[in-house]
């Protein structure tokens, strides 16, 4: 990677260890304020059973690994909706896309987001008394409302080769930051604000359609209502994923592992989708905690022209409480290949794992066709039987998975 590679590196190594130990300090299991950061937004990861932190793709990379955002070939709205128990409801506004510069550290893959969340906790009826102990009336107030508004930025922090038998693979690596703004609301009389920050790491190794990733979420602020003040539910969460292209569709699978760390409790969650001819999407996912299970989760998505797409996904809670519909409407646009991508974020020539097969051959000068189902994906075919057999390619017109 090279000295300033490295010390780049070790520099973003160094802002996740300080962001631990400040969620660290917060110190023991306890209530955190904030729960709306603890639901999980984007009705395609949610109906995955939120298992996202390695497949992260889209405008919901935000919410579970920032550094996710680098991989989205296209510019891309969200509105998502979600219906909770009795009045509670959720709204989002989402947006991430590639910049057009080669990055901070001239790697390539800038990405920008950024994103409007507002959720409203519904109503409380209030009766009031006569001194006698007779009935006064009654009057409704707001149990409570929040409003997050989020930025975040991503980049590649560089490509590494990794032996695989007698060859190489090459391992992309990107980094991402975001930053949150919170004003909460408690009975209409009672208000707090504060900032925090999140942070996360990918890697992938397209030839193999392999990802890793990890992040650090909501770590920094506390929310001050009276006089004692709350910390934020700061978490770890970490996940593999696995994406699997075939002439009919892509298979993609994720499990993670998340952390709490003021409610020292961990969480679980496996996750799966199913893109059938790039139109059609079936996605199921399951929840578990460290002493019961959370639920099973469904969905379903659907896209027309290209551009615009509906997710829809459930939560069927054990408990039979939590049952929970998402909905997210997404409009894409502005799509790059990943030639295109490769050429605008590689000013200096490079070459690129676009440029020869995967894995990358030892000798540089021996260039072979792409290996790639959609146009924009690197994913290897299933029908092919050595990773030197020559791609299957599709319609050129065709849509790469959901991008």
């Amino acid at each position: 990677m090279g000295y300033p590679k490295l010390r780049k590196l070790l520099a973003f190594g160094a802002i996740i260890l300080l962001l631990a130990e400040e969620a660290q300090a917060g110190g023991g299991a306890g209530v955190t304020a904030e729960p709306a950061l603890l639901i999980p937004l984007g009705a395609r990861a949610d109906g995955m059973g939120s298992a996202f932190t390695a497949l992260a793709d889209d405008s919901s990379a935000l919410y579970y690994n920032p550094a996710g955002m680098s991989r989205l070939p296209f510019h891309e709205f969200a509105l998502s909706y979600l219906s909770g128990i009795s009045d509670n409801n959720l709204q989002d506004i989402a947006y991430a896309g590639p910049l057009p510069f080669s990055g901070l550290s001239d790697n390539g893959d800038a990405a920008f987001g950024a994103s409007l969340l507002y959720n409203n906790d519904g109503t409380i009826n209030v009766n009031t008394t006569n001194p006698d102990g007779s009935y006064a009336g009654s009057s409704n107030f707001n149990a409570g409302n929040d409003l997050i508004a989020t930025m975040g930025y991503s980049e590649r922090l560089g490509r590494t080769e990794l032996p695989y038998g007698s060859q190489l693979l090459q391992v992309n690596h990107y980094v991402g930051v975001s930053g949150e703004y919170i004003k909460s609301t408690l009975a209409q009389q009672y208000s707090a604000e504060t900032a925090a920050g999140s942070a996360g790491y990918l890697a992938d190794i397209p030839a193999l359609g392999l990802s890793a990733g990890a992040s650090l979420l909501n770590m920094g602020g506390r929310l001050r209502y009276i006089q004692a003040s709350d910390p934020l539910p700061s978490m770890l969460k970490a996940g593999v994923g696995w994406t699997r292209g075939g002439q009919w569709g892509v298979m993609e699978f994720d499990a993670d592992a998340t952390h709490l760390f003021t409610e020292e409790q961990q969480f679980y969650a496996v996750g799966g989708e199913y893109r059938i001819f790039n139109r059609y999407a079936v996605r199921l996912g399951y929840q578990y905690d460290a002493g019961s299970p959370l639920g099973l989760t469904a969905g379903f998505g659907f896209n027309w022209n290209r551009e615009l797409i509906l997710d829809v996904a459930w939560l069927m809670s054990t408990q039979g409480l939590n049952d929970q519909m998402r909905l997210t409407l997404s409009y894409r646009f502005g799509r790059e290949s990943r030639q295109e991508m490769d050429r605008r974020s590689n000013p200096h020539g490079n070459i690129s794992p676009s440029d020869v097969s995967a894995p990358a051959l030892k000798n540089l000068d021996q260039q072979v066709p792409r290996l790639e189902v959609f146009p924009d994906s690197p994913v290897r075919p299933s029908g092919a039987s050595t990773l030197h057999e020559p791609p299957v390619r599709q319609d050129k017109n065709a849509i790469p998975g959901w991008q």
